[in-house]
């Protein structure tokens, strides 16, 4: 009666499951002022921020849960081919940091990132951030002799929206 048999040996029979995606088919893309900015991410997790409670109303026997989303959470961990990604963190630690001379302050740079999703239906989503977007507090990790030295990159952002991939 079931559809899904495990036991199956013909790959592609219509009582065997597809495989899941992997990494290889999930890209981000981080633009700064409206250029990209190439990054060779390894491993990327994103997580919804939100403010929870419930309130005790009337005497009811339950109390009513809500949610406020106070926004999103991108962690990135990337690999250094050079020191380009830490020259453009700092570039734009400079731009947000720097006030000299400006009465106003300086107009910080302008982050917005894209993430593509591809599953192995053949579609393709995108995401894309809105609002203020910041680059949080980065870390440079260096390994052994024999590792791969990465950057630990995080994002906060307003905004997540679907657009077309």
């Amino acid at each position: 009666m079931g559809l899904i048999s495990f036991n199956d040996p013909k790959a592609g029979s219509k009582y065997t499951t597809p495989p899941f995606w992997a990494g290889k088919n999930a890209a981000v893309k981080w633009f700064v002022d409206g250029t990209p900015a190439v990054i060779n991410v390894v491993s990327w997790s994103l997580k919804q921020t939100a403010t929870e409670g419930a309130d005790h109303v009337n005497g009811e026997p339950r109390a009513r849960p809500w949610r406020v989303v106070d926004g999103y959470d991108l962690s990135m961990n990337c690999r250094m081919r050079d020191a380009g990604l830490i020259e453009l963190l700092l570039a734009a630690s400079k731009v947000d940091d720097d006030d000299e001379g400006n009465d106003l302050g300086s107009i910080p740079a302008q982050h917005m990132l894209a993430l593509i999703l591809k599953p192995l239906d053949g579609g393709r989503y995108g995401f894309a951030t809105s609002g203020i977007a910041t680059v949080g507090a980065w870390g440079l990790n260096v390994g052994g002799q024999a590792d791969r030295n990465t950057v630990a990159l995080p994002f906060h952002f307003q905004n997540l929206n679907f657009v077309p991939a």
